[in-house]
């Protein structure tokens, strides 16, 4: 018979974090659907002590008992009360006595009282951003103390070796303080699986392009096999977050160290036509009798009886194009992972990344304060958000023409410093008169640039529930040094000299409503924001920036793109620095880049031949025949994210 979940079934109308507070808490329940595919592909039933590190109202711990689990131990940590109530509303009328302990995951207590050791771990962790954790609210860790207490959770832990926790506690004190927080619950949730036992996640897909995650990555390689990867092409799983999201379920085995990795894993790709209100997969399995679909669907997989029908895709991959030893990592420079499923589908052979054509990526200028180091012109006057309503008179050598927004672009693809309305702040030959000495021989600020900087020093900003002074932010602090670049001392309105990423010669938007284009910086004269990614040539033998450009602006980079990005809760596309490293071109690009060079120069004169040229780019990679597929593929896929959205 199937099971009956409506005695455990999801609750609708709970009195639970909403807005800012639910941000706060990376509150984004998983649901029936997702949570029961989840179970069955970690093999839930045959677990003996389950636990769910951040349980929420328990839809994991629910789906584990759907697909037959009767754990002598389930057990559910929330660090808010009020859902974990709910969760145990839910599980009364069950045989199965539900453990709940409404405290965060990272205090080492929790796990001297549950357990350190279990037969499967699962949890959709939540995404908070770093900056969202910058300090503690209400019952909810800052991020030092859950580093912190992370730590203290492995120095403690029993189910941990010597060895194996020095690994662990290495990847603990390492992860960058940018990481958001699901970063340390990777870590905590792996170093609770006993040998043999496995850990089941939820995590968006850019699971492994983050940088930050790279110690997530070292832990996965060395002490697991992964089995499973499923991936939501329609980002359909998770509705209001807009976020394509990927299930992970991996096996703990011994340290493997550094030797290689054969095993292999199950590529899944599931569109939303593969399954029905009920189930993830249940347009795909419809012969299962009495069985759940995900139940039957595990089994199948498993046994390698390769599905087939509309909405799925099954491929068994190495773990290898997954993961990367970490010192095959530290060589690979532009740190490539297989071409996306959409693109490998295209008979033709990439390889070739813009570091390979001799092309670096970063981001754009980051000043810490916008408020401050960047004016506004009209006319031969300027106006700073900081004095609102005045005409300010600037020097000309404190400026620099810079582009800050998309907006400022007017669909140019070619832009200069004629085109400038944005200019950044940049006092490299002047000093405040508090800050001058007899022998300094810049420049003291006087009139509306004295006044300007006086308004900065005064304001504050309301910071993670404390008042702090412009001056005094994290990002602008370390402006001030003893020895700057000039050999003099310099202060908190001195910006650090630019670099090749902050005046660039292409650059893209990070976030993009539409479609992603490529800009050109011509003469590399302005200054370009940390809004967007910036690229420059790095070898004397680069392919030429009109081939670049036309590289960028390709089908074949749209489709890239849009398959292997961050979808924003608005629909908006995330293209990340990461993201463009990563990218894979066909070989044939650096034998083609006079003919791409060509192309690129004839749409920087006219963007609106755009489609056209796409044509020719096609042509000249070799891949003609895949050109209106490869449109059809984005056209739909962007379709999707923006929901009709006008941008």
């Amino acid at each position: 018979m199937i099971p009956n979940s409506s005695n455990l079934g999801e609750v609708v109308d709970l009195e639970l974090a909403a807005g800012e507070e639910r941000k706060r808490l990376g509150q984004f329940f998983t649901g029936s659907r997702v949570s029961r595919l989840l179970a069955a592909l970690a093999e839930a039933q045959d677990a003996r002590r389950i636990v769910d590190p951040m349980a929420g109202t328990g839809d994991m711990l629910a789906a584990c008992l759907d697909v037959g689990a009767a754990p002598e131990l389930l057990a559910a940590v929330d660090v808010d009360a009020r859902p974990l109530a709910h969760a145990r509303k839910r599980f009364r009328s069950e045989t199965t006595t539900l453990t709940s302990i409404a405290s965060s995951a990272f205090v080492s207590e929790v796990w001297q009282q549950a357990g350190h050791e279990w037969d499967l771990v699962i949890t959709n962790p939540p995404y908070v951003r770093y900056q969202r954790t910058s300090s503690t609210v209400g019952n909810v860790p800052a991020a030092d103390a859950i580093r912190t207490g992370l730590i203290d959770c492995l120095r403690r832990s029993t189910s941990l070796g010597k060895r194996d926790r020095e690994v662990f506690l290495t990847a603990a004190t390492s992860y960058s303080g940018l990481s958001d927080l699901a970063v340390p619950c990777w870590i905590l949730c792996m170093s609770l699986v006993g040998l043999g036992g496995r850990v089941a996640l939820v995590v968006p897909n850019t699971w492994l392009s983050r940088q930050y995650a790279g110690p997530v990555r070292q832990l996965l390689w060395r002490f697991f096999d992964i089995e499973f990867v499923v991936e939501d092409v329609d980002a359909s799983w998770f509705r209001d977050a807009q976020v394509r999201t990927t299930l992970i379920v991996s096996r703990r085995v011994p340290d493997k160290q550094l030797r290689p990795n054969d095993s292999r894993c199950w590529n899944i790709r599931l569109k939303s036509t593969a399954g029905d209100g009920r189930s993830l997969v249940g347009n795909l399995i419809t012969d299962c009798g009495e069985k759940l679909p995900e139940i039957e669907f595990a089994r199948r997989v498993r046994e390698h009886h390769l599905l087939s029908g509309e909405g799925l895709l099954v491929d068994a991959t190495s773990t290898n194009t997954l993961l990367s030893p970490p010192h095959t990592r530290a060589r690979s420079r532009g740190d490539v992972p297989q071409l996306p499923a959409l693109l490998s589908e295209v008979p033709i052979q990439g390889g070739v990344t813009l570091r390979d054509m001799g092309w670096m990526v970063g981001q754009g200028l980051r000043s810490g304060a916008n408020d401050f180091f960047y004016v506004r012109r009209s006319g031969a006057r300027f106006s700073s958000a900081l004095l609102p309503g005045q005409a300010l008179v600037l020097p000309q050598d404190a400026l620099h023409p810079a582009v800050f927004r998309q907006s400022e672009l007017h669909g140019k693809a070619v832009v200069s410093v004629a085109d400038a309305v944005v200019y950044v702040v940049t006092l490299a030959r002047y000093v405040h008169p508090a800050d001058a000495s007899r022998d300094d021989p810049r420049r003291i600020m006087t009139g509306d640039l004295l006044r300007l900087v006086d308004s900065a020093t005064a304001k504050t900003y309301v910071r993670a529930g404390s008042a702090r002074p412009l001056p005094a932010l994290s990002a602008v602090m370390p402006n001030a040094r003893d020895k700057g670049p000039c050999g003099r001392p310099t202060f908190w309105y001195h910006l650090p000299p630019f670099t090749d990423r902050h005046r660039p010669a292409l650059f893209v938007a990070r976030v993009n409503g539409h479609d992603v284009r490529p800009f050109v910086n011509l003469g590399r004269e302005l200054v370009v924001d940390a809004n967007f990614s910036t690229l420059w040539p790095f070898r004397p033998d680069a392919a030429p920036a009109e081939a670049v450009f036309a590289l960028l602006a390709s089908s074949w980079a749209a489709a890239w793109l849009e398959t292997a990005c961050t979808v924003m809760g608005g629909g908006a596309l995330k293209v990340e620095a990461a993201d463009l490293k990563r990218m894979s071109f066909p070989k044939v690009a650096t034998a083609a880049s006079g003919e791409l060079a060509d192309i690129g120069a004839a749409l920087m004169d006219d963007y609106s031949t755009h489609l056209m040229r796409c044509l020719e780019i096609a042509g000249a990679l070799g891949y003609s025949d895949y050109e209106n597929t490869l449109r059809a593929v984005v056209d739909e896929r962007r379709s999707t994210r923006c929901r009709g959205r006008k941008w």
